[in-house]
Order: C-alpha cells, then structure tokens, then sequence
C-alpha cells in the first residue's frame, strides 16, 4: 500500500435509512388507527380526538414520506482520503477542514456503490456510503486500495 497513488473519494450516508423510518412512521400510524377502530367498533364508535390523532400521525408520517423521497439520494459527510506520504502515510476523513484518522472496512462491495465502516482511534465508528457515480474516474482506484487495505486489517468489533 505505500507506493499506491493517494485517493480522495466523496463519502456520505444514504438516504434509505430516513426513508424507511418514514414508511415505518406511516405504518405504525394505519395500524394504530386500525386497532383503535377494532376497539372502539365493539363498544361504540370512536370518539373525534382518536380520529384527529390517528391523522395527524398520518399527516406527519405522509410528509415525511415525502419529504425523504425529495432529498438527495447521498448526503455528503466529507471525503475518505489516502494519503501516501511517508509521515502522514494512511486513510483519514476529511470533514470541514479536519483530517481524522481512520482505519476502512469494507461491509458490503456492490460494484457500484462500497458500504463502508469508517472506525477513528476515538469516538464512535461511521457508517457511509461511496457511490462509483460521484466520481468515476477515481472508482476503481478507490476500490483497490480499500480491499488491500481490507485485507491488512482484522474485522472490527460491532
């Protein structure tokens, strides 16, 4: 890895995660007005604050929904960069300026997209995305030494 050219590659979260927790949202909000209704049907009919609740919940979830499927599919967290110099020689974050330590795994290689574990000496690990439409050029550059970088470091712990 030391004679490998130097990388940088924008990283980000993926969006998927918001959008789930709003289909999730909407869900829960049908199927808690659903068994309020099977209640209430027993008895007597449901009172108007258990239906305005029910679509307020609804009205939040939908626009949510909506909102998560206008975002940009990647939101941008910086850059993973490789660094091939001798005495700053390694893989760092760059965020606002700042380089981070971090040591690369790599969770999931679909071909056109890399799930990636980003694990700094402290503080919590990150999870991004590197999407191969971001930058072409430096796709397979990036690929490459990821897996060897892979292929050097023992899995992390969960």
């Amino acid at each position: 890895m030391q004679n490998a050219p130097s990388v940088a590659y924008p990283v980000g979260r993926f969006v998927w995660e918001r959008r789930a927790l709003a289909l999730a949202t909407c869900g829960a909000a049908v199927v808690w007005a659903l068994w309020w209704l099977q209640r209430w049907s027993i008895t007597h009919t449901p009172p108007p604050s258990v239906w305005l609740l029910a679509l307020a919940w609804l009205g939040v979830g939908l626009l949510w929904c909506w909102h998560a499927w206008r975002a940009e599919r990647h939101s941008a967290v910086g850059e993973l960069v490789w660094m091939s110099e001798a005495p700053h020689a390694g893989w760092y974050l760059e965020r606002a300026g700042q380089l981070v330590p971090v040591v690369p795994w790599v969770a999931v290689d679909g071909g056109r997209c890399l799930w990636l574990r980003l694990v700094p000496a402290q503080g919590p690990s990150l999870w991004v995305w590197a999407l191969r439409q971001d930058d072409p050029a430096q796709w397979l550059a990036l690929r490459r030494s990821l897996q060897r970088a892979s292929a050097a470091v023992p899995t992390p712990r969960v």
